[in-house]
């Protein structure tokens, strides 16, 4: 089992946001895991126009199964399916419905470099949107044992079709660039940027510890 918790802020000229993520992960074997990740927020409104709001927002659990595994010359594969669970105290934490996904995640370690390539398909469940592809491309490069350069970008497509009252979508990118530090055999801390469109940036910072100390 691994639990872990983060901060995350950001801020424009509408709103500043402060989110405090959680992650319960647990594996049943070697090649199957649950991950649970509630998620308290706090918005803070900047105009004057709009009010402040605070409380849980959507729960997220994900299970995933390694059905190939790493070799020398071959990466491991594994499958996802997750769920979004419509929990928001708020409306303005979350949204309406249930959204399913599935995908593929490749992963392979290359002497002190990881790399992690996933694809993933989202159903959405709120009336008028439409579906999305994501695809993220993220990297860990070892400095030494302690300390690790991470590195992610993320693209998100929206696909199918929408009637014609609801939302179009557009592709959304975004990428992040940090620092993790291997405390202890247990315990992990990471920090970081995320550099979202139109010059949004979030600030990250999240520690893990392992009980079974991989």
């Amino acid at each position: 089992m691994v639990i872990g918790s983060g901060f995350e802020y950001q801020s424009d000229s509408e709103q500043t946001e402060y989110g405090f993520p959680f992650l319960i992960e647990y594996n049943f074997t070697e090649l199957a895991k649950l991950n649970i990740e509630p998620k308290y927020s706090h918005i803070s409104d900047k105009t004057g126009d709009g009010r402040s709001v605070s409380g849980f927002g959507d729960l997220e659990t994900m299970l995933s199964y390694e059905f190939v595994r790493e070799r020398r010359y071959r990466p491991a594969v594994s499958v996802e399916g997750g769920i979004r669970w419509p929990t928001a105290s708020n409306s303005a934490l979350g949204e309406d419905g249930h959204d399913y996904s599935i995908g593929l995640l490749v992963s392979k370690e290359i002497v002190f470099v990881n790399l992690d390539f996933n694809v993933i398909y989202n159903f959405i469940g709120e009336p008028g949107e439409r579906d999305t592809v994501e695809l993220s491309l993220a990297t860990g490069w070892r400095l030494n044992h302690y300390v690790e350069l991470i590195a992610e970008v993320n693209t998100a497509h929206p696909v199918g079709h929408v009637s014609a009252s609801g939302s179009q979508g557009s592709s959304e990118i975004e990428g992040l660039i940090g620092i993790a530090w291997q405390v202890s055999r247990r315990l992990k801390l990471e920090q970081g940027v995320v550099f979202k469109e139109h010059g949004v940036q979030e600030f990250v910072f999240a520690w893990e510890w392992s009980f079974g100390g991989d």
